[in-house]
């Protein structure tokens, strides 16, 4: 059985992470808009990019997208190493996975 001191640890750990849940991610850059309108909604996650001199490749909730392809009526107009540009009836949208590269280039041996 718990005892008393844990169930009151357990209570407030619960209300610390409510209170928490509203604070800003530090590592977001500032610059970023919510792609929540026409479509592109929170439910798209861009999980990677793959940058090398034959191609681009970004992937999307594991679908793999190349230069002109087609995400929630968003073209995909370019592939960077640490982003996405899109290109939709609301106008272009920049997608950033990271705010530095972290991987070297696939060019290069390890």
């Amino acid at each position: 059985m718990m005892s008393l001191r844990q169930i009151l640890l357990l209570v407030f750990l619960l209300y610390a992470q409510a209170g928490f849940a509203n604070l800003r991610d530090p590592t977001r850059p500032e610059n970023i808009q919510e792609a929540t309108a026409s479509g592109l909604n929170q439910a798209w996650e861009l999980q990677a990019i793959i940058v090398s001199r034959d191609h681009k490749v970004a992937i999307f909730n594991g679908q793999t997208l190349h230069l002109g392809s087609w995400l929630a009526g968003f073209k995909v107009v370019a592939i960077r190493p640490n982003t996405v540009h899109l290109e939709g009836p609301d106008g272009k949208m920049i997608l950033f996975l990271f705010n530095q590269t972290i991987k070297k280039s696939a060019d290069k041996p390890i």
